[in-house]
Parts: structure tokens; C-alpha cells; sequence
């Protein structure tokens, strides 16, 4: 009797402690969930406190490198009569688009970091660096285009796309080359300048905006 009394009692306490642990697991699931958005609210305030220069300066060179494209879809859209002029071009206009925004993205990421750490003055004055920088952009487009044209080529050759010759691919891709040398390097030399002397960083600007270009 004694026995069954004592395990009466010992399930009856298992049973207040397993009520008690429950209820308050219950508080605190409740009082997580309440304070969740608080938290979450206090989170986001902490990053973009700590990210806002970042966010600035990406949201609006994104912006323009958004509106660029889409600037840049309309006018190929209108280009359907030259692309039937001088079949296969469609082939070598997306290369063309990125091998140039990755070298000037590159020189502009490279001119921002010597800007940070002083070894280009923010005059761009005349120097050994800046010259082998402007001088590798320079070939590194004109070797790339006469290499981006001999692809295409191929490419259209075999895939067994219409296309014009080999010689015009590749005299269109280095004048094309050329041609964007010549307003490229101003430019993002410019964008990097403005930007630091601005006090943003050209690494958040630089490359959106050349790839906008």
C-alpha cells in the first residue's frame, strides 16, 4: 500500500513538473515570437547602418547600368536591318558587350586601388603605372577583338549559321575595338577620378557604371 501511495505521489509530481517545463516552454516560444520582429526590426536597422555607404553608392550605378541596357536592347532592336545586312554579327555582339566591360571594369578596379593606397595621384598625372595600365587595356581590347572575330567565325561556321567572311568579322571587331578604346579609357579614368575625389569608393561605381557604357 505503502508502494503504490509513494508511486502515486511520484507520478503526480512527474506530471506537475512535466505541466510546469510545457507552460513554460510555451512563455518563452511566446515571448520569442513577440520579440521576433523587434529583433529582426533591430537587425536590419544594425546592417544597414553598417552598409549604407555600399548600399548608396551600388543602388544608384546599378540603377544607370539597368536604364543602360535597357537604352541598349532598344537600339538593337532597331538594328534588324544591319544585322540582315551582315549576318553572323549577332553572334559576336554579346562577346564584344562583355570583353570590353571586363578589361575597363578590370582597369577601373585597378585604378581605384592605387588610388586608395596613394601610388596614382588623383590628377592622373604621368607615370610609369598609369602608362602600363592604359597600355595593357589597349592591347588586351585589340588583341581580344581580332581573337573575338576569328570565334565568331568558327562559331557561325559550325553551327552552320549565314555569316559574312572572316575578314570582315574580325576588321569589324578590332574597329569596333577601336572605337570603344578610344571612348573607354576617358571615361572610366573619369568615372574612377569623380567618384574618389567624391569620397565614394570606385570600386562600388566604376564597374557598374562601365559596364552601363
Amino acid at each position: 500500500m505503502k508502494n503504490l501511495a509513494k508511486m502515486i505521489r511520484q507520478f503526480g509530481d512527474s506530471a506537475v513538473a512535466l505541466v510546469v517545463n510545457f507552460i513554460l516552454f510555451l512563455f518563452n516560444g511566446i515571448k520569442y515570437i513577440v520579440s521576433s520582429p523587434a529583433r529582426l526590426i533591430s537587425y536590419i536597422k544594425e546592417f544597414l547602418e553598417d552598409t549604407d555607404s555600399v548600399l548608396k553608392e551600388s543602388l544608384i550605378a546599378l540603377s544607370i547600368c539597368a536604364v543602360g541596357d535597357l537604352c541598349a536592347g532598344i537600339i538593337l532592336g532597331n538594328m534588324e536591318f544591319f544585322l540582315k545586312t551582315y549576318p553572323g554579327l549577332m553572334v559576336i555582339i554579346p562577346g564584344a558587350i562583355g570583353m570590353r566591360g571586363n578589361i575597363f571594369g578590370s582597369f577601373g578596379s585597378r585604378l581605384s586601388t592605387h588610388l586608395h593606397i596613394g601610388t596614382i595621384s588623383p590628377e592622373f598625372k604621368r607615370s610609369d603605372l598609369l602608362d602600363e595600365n592604359i597600355t595593357a587595356s589597349i592591347i588586351l581590347t585589340m588583341v581580344l577583338s581580332v581573337l573575338l572575330g576569328a570565334i565568331a567565325k568558327v562559331i557561325c561556321i559550325v553551327f552552320h549559321f549565314q555569316s559574312i567572311s572572316l575578314y570582315d568579322f574580325v576588321l569589324i571587331s578590332f574597329i569596333a575595338g577601336l572605337i570603344s578604346t578610344i571612348i573607354m579609357l576617358p571615361i572610366t579614368m573619369f568615372i574612377s577620378l569623380k567618384s574618389f575625389e567624391g569620397g565614394w569608393d570606385p570600386d562600388n561605381i566604376t564597374t557598374p557604371f562601365i559596364a552601363a557604357v
